[in-house]
């Protein structure tokens, strides 16, 4: 394990079991400054421990990257620039929500619109902090909506597995790939 999954499985362990939201928008794209404050904003004042991973963190404006430094308590923020052990994260006892990219058209141009517009500076949040908290309040939620999608992703969890194991759906299909490969 790197230094850098290290440093976060050893906080993760310091964590009430499901209190921590798992932050990362995987390598689809690169959100735009004025998107990463607004995020950013919403997780530094939201009620959970977040883990945060942002990708492209160092080439961020220096205004952008000077934010990062002060906004963030590590001890209620651990923001990972770069690389992360994502299934380690997802599978520790702490991590209770996985706030991620989907493949919505809001969410497509929030994390292309650097791309398109040549210069990542200029591009407007499409996603107010505002909406960021309610889709925390929402993924976290105690109650019995909450308790209700949590049960639906263990259910969901469970039938994935199985399809790994052997005798799955999914090992049976590699089998069958790696047969007609070697045939």
């Amino acid at each position: 394990m790197t230094g850098d999954a290290r440093r976060v499985m050893e906080w993760l362990d310091t964590k009430e079991s499901k209190s921590v939201v798992y932050v990362s928008f995987g390598s689809a794209g690169c959100m735009p400054p004025a998107q990463v404050m607004q995020l950013g904003m919403a997780l530094a004042s939201c009620r959970w421990p977040v883990v945060w991973v942002v990708k492209d963190a160092d080439s961020m404006p220096d205004d952008v990257k000077k934010w990062f430094r002060e906004s963030f308590d590590s001890n209620k923020c651990l923001v990972v620039r770069g690389w992360a052990p994502q299934v380690a994260i997802l599978a520790h006892r702490a991590v209770g929500g996985f706030l991620t990219h989907c493949v919505t058209k809001p969410t497509e141009n929030v994390l292309s619109a650097g791309k398109l517009n040549g210069s990542r500076a200029d591009v407007e949040a499409e996603v107010g902090m505002e909406q960021v908290m309610k889709a925390l309040e929402r993924l976290m939620d105690l109650g019995d909506e909450g308790e209700q999608r949590r049960r639906k992703t263990q259910e969901l969890k469970a039938k994935g597995n199985g399809a790994l194991e052997k005798g799955g759906s999914s090992y049976m299909n590699l089998e069958k790939l790696i047969q007609s490969l070697v045939s």
